[in-house]
């Protein structure tokens, strides 16, 4: 039983889940992000999709439909209700500079050193994309959870030595 205040009117709020509508007469929802994945089932103009995460540059996006199967679809076949940058990363291709934190909880900086402000915090285990380095090899440019900015590269267990990463300069 729900017990309502009196004498005054009850004020509902609605929170916006992620969802797209398809466009295309039909749409394959496939295993992985690409057509080279099996199709694991099919959604339908108009249906409504909810949008779980993305691959790292958004072409890809992951979906569940009604029934509960979880799949991905190209984003030029869905209209979402959001920005899709804005998705998690759910997957990080083969070949991608990737890393995995290996401290408690790592600083995410606006730059290459403590200097720099807090722009976020990156927790134990957590698997980032690395998109830069510094001269030094000492601060990594990162992207994760669609933040990006710099950690320390001494905290990190990288696929790839941090000195094969793109130089990135900073002003």
């Amino acid at each position: 039983m729900v017990v309502l205040p009196s004498g005054g009117a009850v004020q509902q709020t609605t929170t916006t889940s992620p969802t797209a509508t398809v466009t295309p007469g039909a749409l394959n929802v496939r295993s992985g992000p690409g057509i080279g994945y099996d199709v694991v089932g099919v959604a339908y103009q108009d249906d409504t999709l909810t949008l779980v995460g993305r691959n790292t540059d958004v072409s890809w996006i992951q979906v569940q439909l009604a029934s509960g199967i979880v799949g991905w679809v190209g984003k030029y076949y869905i209209r979402p209700n959001m920005p899709l940058n804005r998705l998690p990363v759910t997957f990080i291709g083969a070949g991608e500079a990737v890393a995995t934190v290996a401290t408690g909880a790592l600083n995410v900086r606006s730059g290459p050193g403590i200097a720099y402000d807090v722009v976020a915090i990156a927790k134990q285990y957590q698997q980032v994309n690395m998109l830069g380095r510094n001269r030094a090899g000492s601060w990594v440019m990162i992207r994760a959870s669609g933040i990006e900015g710099w950690v320390n590269a001494g905290y990190l267990d990288s696929t790839v030595p941090v000195g094969t990463l793109p130089l990135i300069s900073v002003p």
